[in-house]
């Protein structure tokens, strides 16, 4: 497939898309590079924007923090903290469906898991915040934090 249009300069309804999502992040603005993208930056900006990808759009300089310059944004040289997520051992959940909808309310991600026959032992879950103790109890399960190395 040919990706020539990648490189062409980003058409108005893209930069329309770019400075309408621009407006709604409050405390930033878009930089003068917005103005000279190319489609496939376009396409990609607009992803992050739409993502919440700030991070990047900051170090690329297509955003800055409103009153500042890029050149004086403390935020380009700073990389991201990775997050620590916490896992938890669930058990005394039942049904699969007790444990699926406990994962989902708690934003965790399945990692491990054990079963005899249709039975669910337990689940591993990862979170990126300490469970409210009210969620568990909500779905009547038991749920501890597994200590990492």
């Amino acid at each position: 497939m040919d990706k020539t249009w990648e490189n062409d300069i980003c058409s108005p309804l893209q930069l329309k898309k770019i400075r309408n999502l621009a407006k709604k992040l409050d405390g930033y603005e878009l930089s003068d590079k917005a103005e000279r993208l190319t489609k496939g930056m376009a396409h990609t900006v607009i992803e992050d924007l739409l993502s919440g990808n700030l991070q990047r759009l900051i170090k690329t300089g297509v955003l800055k923090v409103k009153g500042i310059t890029p050149t004086e944004s403390v935020l380009e040289n700073i990389a991201p903290t990775p997050a620590r997520k916490l896992r938890y051992k669930v058990t005394e959940g039942g049904h699969l469906w007790n444990y699926t909808d406990f994962r989902l309310e708690a934003g965790g991600t399945l990692v491990d898991f054990a079963t005899d026959d249709r039975l669910i032992l337990f689940q591993v879950i990862e979170v990126e915040h300490e469970i409210d103790d009210e969620l568990i109890k909500k779905f009547g399960l038991k749920a501890e934090i597994i200590k990492q190395k």
